[in-house]
């Protein structure tokens, strides 16, 4: 990846915040990473995005 560009946010505008999963039901992040997000570089973005493709995959939601 290229270190200049940063992915879009993964938010779709459901924000609802899960305090027992600990992470917005829309995007699945956590609040460290959604208030983080403008501030994180383009490899820390993508791990957020790796690891959410993981709890997606698995159909589970929350840290893994």
């Amino acid at each position: 990846m290229n270190p200049e560009s940063h992915p879009e946010s993964p938010c779709i505008g459901v924000c609802e915040f899960d305090r027992g999963l600990g992470v917005c039901l829309g995007c699945l992040r956590t609040k460290e990473e959604i208030s983080g997000w403008p501030s994180f570089n383009a490899i820390r973005k993508q791990e957020v995005l790796e690891r959410l493709a993981a709890v997606k995959k698995r159909g589970r939601r929350g840290r893994s």
